[in-house]
């Protein structure tokens, strides 16, 4: 997808030039890079989830240990 020119300079505050579209899409494929490593790096489904939940959803649902 293309950021619409006219509202990337708007948000911007200059005009939005192709070097402001590579500079946006090396940034997007850094955060996925670091983001995918991350990820990759839990194993446990009870890791993710604790990253992933907040903990009044943990203090929600019960634990695998508390229910036997």
């Amino acid at each position: 997808m293309v950021i619409d020119p006219d509202f990337m300079s708007g948000v911007l505050g200059e005009p939005a030039t192709f070097a402001r579209y590579v500079d946006i899409a090396w940034l997007s494929a850094a955060l996925g890079v670091v983001a995918g490593g991350l990820g990759a790096s839990f194993d446990d489904s009870t890791d993710l989830r604790q990253l992933t939940h907040g903990s009044r959803e943990s203090l929600r649902r019960p634990s695998r240990d508390a229910q036997g």
